[in-house]
């Protein structure tokens, strides 16, 4: 539609007519207004923005127009009404310099107030020094805004301003303008607001505590662009959606007060016998059982209590269902108030309701009321969307890992692997997640257990790395990744970080290393119910138990390192006997077990002394070895077995050790 003229684009949903000349501009609109009749659309006057969203102290020059427009009052052009029409006009006329909005430039924020409204403006302060406008915004001031003194307008107009402008200002430095010097004391010092301020004052300073903002004085004959337009609204006396203050409604809430606490009172046994005097169902089933229950009944209300007739009773006046009382209508949202105490959920409350209350459909008003509890579906699980499937389990340690990171707890990150067959965990303490670091600590665990058929991580940068695909296809690992935004693919990874996280803060007065150290002992020696046979995860990878502190509680056993033991004979014994029947025993009553096992042949013997003897050197040489104080000999006589070859002597310092 408006393709060919030159001087009219269209942008988002405006239509933005510009030209050099006064002429040209207003014969570029004539043409667009020919356009648009042409093409049989309409337009609003009230949707035109020539000018007048950009006029300067427009809310002082609409105020006696403004005055003709409220409700009850006659119409008179009047002397003032004259001038503030000659003033428009010249500021029609008139040159209003505004700019795009750019967060890379500074920016101020002035405002100012006036007996009748606030206005503001935000500006742009150019390199070359010059300032234009670029937005403008005013209001009225309200019949209790009006009382205010001077002061409290031009705080009000600051507070106007900043929330006005607030998307753009918010998080960024800008520069307060204002012609009332007294608020720098208030709001430009650095120390807290003074003590002795207003109340109202003190309220509006804690709003603007969250800007960022220097506050600079600017005198009134410098201040005109802070007297901004504003739309005053006749019929509309209050503040904009900004400024709107809910109702107070004192009777209702007190009211409504007085029902919640009467409400919040536990129902015992006085209130239900109280209502079930006023219950006309109940009356009627305790009638029933005073005399005799109708062979059959039509009534909605008793027809379930004429189906379980056989379990009721009446106690005290109250009717009775076993041992449960049955509740009247009128309290059974209480007694449901009351069982949701601590939100069990539907089992725990039906499990509660059915040790104490009972009324017809009860089950399905417990139901009802947790559905419709906030705070219960606030925090509720998100429903199943599609029927989950689980890893498989591997048959072999060590073929699958998951791995994950943990942190920052305590300033440090934990890389966490986990073999998903023998839950044999590795967590590695580190100060950063990188690629780098990442590949190295997977290496140390290739080095240790070898290399896992496939590795299961989420789509952290550190997995998705050039550098870990490059370490999984060198060792031909198959990397899996979880889908994204779905860390429960990764649940092995998942559930343990959570394990770890508990035990480090459990364990927060120690030391971080000496804690993760003393988890990983615990955890790995413990059983664990998901494996086999309740094997620990050192049996499940290592194939046996680690010894722990508490084998040391156990009856120690000798050690099979040698079948002989060195005996201390005296210096004149020059040769080696071997006693097949030894009658005692020797270094200690540990070895007493082996008395009485017959002996090796020569050759074994000769080989074993060769291999187990220890020996002792003295201060003078080989040849004389010093005998240890702690062996203690006990020489007794025994046959001798006398070896079919040639005896074999041995070296000189042998004189001293006899095998049995």
């Amino acid at each position: 539609m408006i393709a060919d003229l030159e001087d009219t684009s269209g942008y988002l949903d405006d239509i933005i007519v510009a030209n050099d000349t006064l002429e040209g501009h207003i014969s570029e609109i004539e043409r667009l207004l020919g356009r648009i009749e042409e093409y049989g659309f309409h337009l609003k006057i009230e949707k035109s923005t020539f000018f007048m969203q950009q006029i300067k102290s427009m809310h002082d020059l609409r105020h006696p127009f403004d005055a003709l427009l409220k409700k009850e009052v006659k119409w008179n052009w009047s002397e003032d009404c004259q001038k503030s029409f000659d003033k428009f006009k010249k500021l029609l006329q008139s040159d209003l310099l505004l700019t795009h909005y750019n967060p890379k430039l500074e920016m101020i924020v002035a405002s100012d107030a006036s007996q009748y409204g606030i206005g503001a403006v935000l500006l742009h302060r150019f390199p070359d020094g010059s300032i234009k406008a670029v937005c403008h915004v005013s209001r009225t001031l309200t019949s209790a805004e009006k009382n205010y003194s001077q002061g409290e307008k031009e705080v009000l107009a600051l507070i106007f301003a900043c929330t006005k402008f607030h998307c753009t200002i918010f998080g960024r430095h800008f520069t307060l303008h204002t012609d009332q010097k007294p608020l720098l004391g208030i709001f430009g010092s650095k120390k807290d607001v003074p003590v002795h301020t207003a109340s109202r004052l003190q309220r509006w300073a804690l709003v603007l505590l969250q800007y960022n903002f220097k506050i600079e004085f600017k005198s009134t004959e410098s201040f005109g662009h802070a007297d901004v337009l504003s739309r005053l609204i006749g019929q509309h006396s209050k503040p904009d959606e900004d400024y709107v203050i809910a109702s107070m409604q004192l009777e209702a809430d007190i009211r409504s007060l007085q029902a919640e606490s009467v409400a919040a009172l536990p129902v015992d046994h006085q209130i239900i016998l109280h209502e079930t005097k006023q219950d006309r169902t109940l009356q009627k089933v305790l009638q029933f059982l005073r005399s005799n229950w109708p062979s059959s009944t039509s009534n909605a209300d008793l027809l379930q209590f004429f189906k379980r007739k056989d379990s009721f009773c009446e106690i005290d006046e109250c009717v009775m269902f076993l041992d449960r009382i049955v509740i009247p209508a009128t309290l059974r949202e209480a007694v449901l108030r009351q069982l949701h105490v601590g939100h069990p959920g539907m089992k725990r409350m039906k499990s509660i309701a059915r040790s104490y209350v009972y009324w017809p459909n009860i089950d399905c008003d417990i139901e009802d009321f947790v559905r419709k509890c906030f705070s219960c579906a606030i925090a509720a699980k998100a429903p199943v969307k599609s029927t989950l499937s689980s890893w498989p389990i591997p048959t072999e340690p060590w073929t699958r890992l998951h791995l994950d990171y943990a942190g920052p707890v305590r300033g440090k990150f934990y890389q966490v692997t986990i073999d998903a067959c023998s839950k044999w965990p590795e967590i590695f303490a580190t100060n950063n997640t990188t690629a780098s670091t990442t590949v190295a600590k997977v290496r140390e665990c290739i080095s240790r257990f070898g290399c896992p058929h496939s590795i299961v991580t989420d789509n952290g940068t550190q997995f998705t790395s050039e550098l870990f695909a490059k370490m999984c296809q060198e060792y031909g690992i198959e990397h899996v990744r979880t889908p994204a935004f779905h860390p429960q693919s990764n649940g092995q990874a998942e559930r343990f970080i959570d394990t770890l996280k508990r035990a480090l803060l459990k364990m927060r007065e120690k030391n971080p290393d000496e804690a993760l150290l003393t988890f990983l002992e615990t955890f790995r020696y413990t059983p664990n119910a998901s494996l086999p046979q309740n094997k620990s995860p050192a049996e499940a990878l290592l194939g046996r138990k680690i010894r722990t502190k508490f084998d040391l509680m156990k009856r120690s056993r000798p050690q099979p390192e040698a079948r002989f033991q060195a005996t201390v004979v005296p210096a004149e014994r020059e040769s080696v006997c071997f006693d097949s029947h030894p009658k005692s025993a020797t270094l200690g009553p540990s070895e007493a077990e082996d008395i009485g096992q017959p002996a090796d042949s020569e050759a074994d013997v000769q080989q074993d002394q060769l291999q187990t003897l220890p020996e002792i050197i003295d201060e003078a040489g080989p040849s004389h070895p010093r005998i240890p104080e702690e062996v203690r000999i006990t020489r007794k006589r025994a046959a001798k077995i006398t070896p079919p070859r040639k005896r074999r002597h041995l070296p000189s310092y042998f004189q001293y050790y006899e095998l049995f």
